[in-house]
C-alpha cells in the first residue's frame, strides 16, 4: 500500500470521482535523515464527465484544487516501524468542498512487512450506489501483510472494510469488505512489476444495490533515477448484482470496468518535488446508466520538509 509513499486512500472501491483527494503516486520512502518529515502539497485537477454521464447524455467536467498534509515518523532510531498521518482538503468548482484524514502504521523489515490504516472522509462526491453521484462520508480500514520469499518476491496478502452514508439518502448506506492477494517482483532496481486480485462485497441498505466483486491489476513501477519515479497500473473489475427480485432494476446486473492508469514524480531539490497523475475508466454494462467513460488528470507541488 504505502499509502503515503504512493497514494494515501487505495481502497479496492473507491469511486473514480474522489481521485482527486488521492496524492499523486510517488517514490518509496528511503531511510529518513530526520526522526520526522513533513510534506505540504498543492493540487490542481480537472475531471472530464464528472458526473458519470451515461453514454449519450450530456457531461459536466470540473475543475478542482486541493492542499495535502503528510507527516511520517520513524518509532525509534533502529526501529523499522514507520507512524504517518495524512489529511487533505479538495474544493470542486460550483460545489461544497471535501475533507479527509488518513492515520497508519508500516513495517519496511525484512523478510516480513507490514501496514495498517485508518481513513474518514467528509462530503466525497460519490457515485457508487444508485448510479447518481451525490456527497457521502465514510470509514474505513486497510492492511497488507508481506513477505519476501527466494530473496526478491514479495507475497502479499490484502484486505480492507469501509462503511458509506449518505445525509440525504440513508437508503444508500453500505458496507464494503474486500481480500486479496498480490506478488510483486523487486529484484531489478529500477523496475518493479506486480500482479494482484481481490474479491470483495457490497452490502446496502437498499438490497437492489449489493453485489459481489472480482478485481485483477497489474501495476509497474519504474526509478530510472533516485530524482525520479514513474507508475502505471491496469485494473479489470467485475461486478455481479446479487438481488434476487425479478421486479427491481439490478436484476441479474452485470458491470464490467477497466481502469488506466499513470502517476509521475520529480524531485526538484531537497525541499520541492512535482507530481502529475492520470486515470481514465471505461465502465460497460447490461444497465445502460452504468456505461460511461470519465477521465481525470491533476498536477502538484510538493514542499518536503
Amino acid at each position: 500500500m504505502r499509502w503515503i509513499g504512493r497514494s494515501a486512500f487505495a481502497f479496492s472501491m473507491g469511486c473514480a470521482v474522489a481521485a482527486a483527494a488521492q496524492p499523486v503516486p510517488g517514490p518509496e520512502p528511503s531511510p529518513q535523515a530526520h526522526p520526522v518529515e513533513a510534506r505540504f502539497r498543492l493540487n490542481a485537477a480537472y475531471f472530464d464527465n464528472f458526473f458519470q454521464a451515461a453514454e449519450g447524455l450530456p457531461e459536466e467536467n470540473v475543475l478542482a484544487g486541493g492542499l495535502e498534509a503528510h507527516v511520517i515518523g520513524r518509532l525509534g532510531r533502529e526501529s523499522p516501524l514507520q507512524a504517518y498521518a495524512y489529511g487533505d482538503y479538495t474544493r470542486y468548482r460550483g460545489f461544497d468542498p471535501s475533507t479527509g484524514v488518513a492515520v497508519g502504521v508500516r513495517s519496511d523489515d525484512r523478510p516480513a512487512s507490514f501496514e495498517v490504516a485508518v481513513q474518514y472522509h467528509n462530503g466525497r462526491p460519490s457515485r457508487e450506489v444508485g448510479d447518481v453521484i451525490g456527497r457521502a462520508d465514510d470509514l474505513g480500514a486497510a492492511a497488507e501483510l508481506s513477505y519476501r520469499v527466494l530473496g526478491d518476491l514479495q507475497l502479499s496478502a490484502l484486505g480492507g472494510f469501509r462503511r458509506e452514508w449518505y445525509d440525504l439518502a440513508p437508503q444508500k448506506r453500505n458496507d464494503v469488505f474486500d481480500v486479496g492477494a498480490a506478488a510483486r517482483y523487486r529484484g531489478w532496481t529500477e523496475f518493479s512489476p506486480e500482479v494482484g486480485f481481490r474479491w470483495g462485497r457490497r452490502d446496502v441498505v437498499s438490497d437492489n444495490e449489493d453485489l459481489e466483486q472480482r478485481e485483477w491489476f497489474v501495476r509497474f513501477r519504474w526509478t530510472p533515477t533516485p530524482a525520479f519515479y514513474l507508475s502505471a497500473r491496469y485494473r479489470r473489475r467485475l461486478r455481479d448484482y446479487t438481488g434476487d427480485d425479478p421486479a427491481r432494476s439490478n436484476f441479474n446486473r452485470e458491470d464490467r470496468r477497466q481502469q488506466y492508469t499513470a502517476g509521475a514524480e520529480l524531485r526538484l531539490g531537497r525541499h520541492w518535488s512535482w507530481g502529475a497523475y492520470y486515470a481514465r475508466e471505461d465502465s460497460d454494462s447490461t444497465r445502460g446508466s452504468g456505461v460511461f467513460t470519465t477521465q481525470m488528470a491533476t498536477v502538484g507541488l510538493t514542499l518536503i520538509y
